[in-house]
């Protein structure tokens, strides 16, 4: 990766921690939402964070030996930030499109979905499906990468297919904004599927939960 890259990067993560932390105190300081919305908005910051400060611990131990344990362990929890994301946000549509609680088989399937990510990641760690480090101490993206930007991509169709069924339970607004929400990181995932460099995935996720916070607040 390229110094260019690792400054956009960089520079990319600095300035989703403030709008996260921003997020995090208009929810500490009161608003009027909901206590579940309150508590997705929370958790959705706070994965976040955690995924960008992985991404930038990552990002300052690549291709130093010395850290290999560390970027192993930001790599991984990188992933497993990411995951949390989607799961809690189809969790969260859930939420507010089945107020009767009715829509058992696709929390179930959500659930499995988010199950079967964790799986695959913590078998990625002992092998090199999805990632590993290279002779001279690089990242290095697996033969298997792909599956890995499959998988993930999962709870964001899940989103589309709420939106078709049950979207007309929300505002017309409100379907604008899910339906960005559920688009954009779908199609972060395709773009760094074929892109090395930029964090597209870490842009569209800021950019979608932001305008999703502040339509809802």
């Amino acid at each position: 990766m390229s110094g260019l890259a690792v400054m956009i990067n960089i520079s990319i993560e600095m300035a989703g921690f403030m709008l996260c932390f921003l997020g995090i105190m208009l929810i500490l300081l009161g608003t009027k939402l909901d206590r579940a919305t309150r508590l997705y908005f929370m958790l959705l910051f706070c994965f976040l964070i955690g995924a960008m400060l992985a991404n930038l611990i990552g990002l300052l131990t690549n291709g130093r030996m010395e850290y290999h344990r560390v970027m192993v362990a930001a790599n991984f929890l990188e992933f497993f930030f990411n995951y949390m994301l989607s799961f809690t946000s189809a969790m969260y549509l859930l939420y507010r499109t089945d107020v009767e609680r009715r829509r058992t088989g696709i929390r179930l399937l959500v659930l499995s979905v988010w199950i079967l990510q964790i799986v695959l990641l913590v078998i990625s760690q002992f092998s090199q499906m999805y990632y590993y480090r290279s002779e001279l101490g690089f990242y290095t993206r697996g033969r298997l990468f792909w599956l890995s930007q499959l998988i993930g991509s999962i709870p964001s169709l899940i989103n589309l297919v709420i939106l078709l069924r049950d979207g007309r339970r929300l505002s017309k607004r409100e379907q604008t904004v899910f339906w960005l929400y559920s688009l954009l990181p779908a199609c972060a995932l395709v773009v760094q599927n074929y892109v090395y460099g930029i964090n597209f995935l870490f842009i569209a996720v800021i950019a979608s939960a932001m305008v999703v916070f502040i339509t809802i607040l």
